[in-house]
Order: structure tokens, then sequence, then C-alpha cells
């Protein structure tokens, strides 16, 4: 669906040096995921190295999501339903789908470059030491469009995902955010 590698990366490259990444247009291009800094910390002096990156469930607002209307994705849900897969297309299924498998790709990618990284535990008082937060929202979450895909490729009909991204250090409790940016992918 997403390039879950490319954001893992693109993230990895923002959030965990606490820099100021950017080039002279301000954006940062990695592989086909765009993002665009709002915001980077300019506080005085430096912020610890994290113990651990803890990433909070984005939230996927009503009305971001857009389901595959066209006659191949149509085709496609009711092949599957024939062949007795009664899957769940609804736009809430959707967010739900992207929202568990971005937060298990991205602390798997970090867990692959020996960044500690977990899902956030519901209980945030009970955290110590100084973690790196990962939150945000899906701003936009298109399926595509199945019937360009298949009629014309190239990219066309591709999926798309826009979040706004907000990275924070978490210090006793204090929290301090270090980048704040938007990414399509």
């Amino acid at each position: 669906m997403v390039s879950k590698c490319g954001f893992a990366c693109c993230l990895l490259a923002l959030a965990w040096p606490l820099a100021k990444a950017q080039n002279t247009s301000g954006n940062i291009l990695t592989g086909n995921v765009k993002a665009d800094v709002v915001n980077s910390y300019s506080g005085p002096g430096v912020l610890p190295r994290p113990d651990m990156v803890l990433i909070r469930d984005f939230t996927v607002p009503v009305g971001a999501v857009t389901k595959d209307e066209s006659i191949a994705g149509k085709l496609h849900r009711k092949v599957a339903l024939r062949h007795g897969v009664d899957e769940d297309s609804s736009p809430q299924a959707l967010s739900r789908q992207v929202q568990a498998a971005f937060t298990k790709a991205l602390a798997g990618e970090l867990k692959k470059v020996n960044i500690p990284a977990q899902k956030m535990p519901a209980a945030e008082g009970a955290m110590s030491g100084s973690n790196l937060i990962v939150e945000g929202q899906f701003v936009a979450i298109h399926e595509g469009d199945e019937t360009k895909r298949i009629l014309i490729g190239f990219g066309r009909g591709a999926s798309d995902i826009k979040t706004h991204v907000t990275v924070s250090s978490l210090i006793q409790g204090h929290s301090t955010v270090v980048l704040e940016f938007n990414l399509s992918f």
C-alpha cells in the first residue's frame, strides 16, 4: 500500500539526530516520501539522547479516508466476497488498518537500526527517563484507483497518504517539541 520503509527512514533521518535537516527549499525528499518541516527545536542547549522512541497511534479524523470506488476496486471487493473473504472495506476499517500497520512498521524499522522503539503505553505517567514521542494525525488517506493502476500504470491511481507528525522529547514529564513536519507518501 505505502512505502513503510521510506517513511521510517525519513522519520529516522529527521527525528533521531534532533537536527534541522533541511535543504535550501525547506523540503526533504527521501524516495517517494516528501517531508515539509514546519517547526524544529531551537531552544537553549542540547537535548539528551532518548532512552526509547514511543509511538502513539496517529489519529484519523472523520472524512480523511477516501475509498477506491473505481470499477476495478468494486469488482475486486465483489470477487473477494464471493470467495468467502468478508472483508470490512469501510473507511473506519481502512483507517484502523492503516493506523496499526503504520505504528508496527515504524517501530519495526527503528528496531532494525538498533533504535529501541515501541507503541506508546496506555499509562503515560509510569514513564521515566528521557523518551522521544512520535505522534500525529492522518490528514488524508486515499486508497487509490485500481482501474487506473491496471489500465495506465506508471504511478497513476496510486494510493496517497498525508500526515502531520510531531516529535517531542519527554524528559521526566516535561515535553519539548523537537520536530514538527508534514509527510506525503
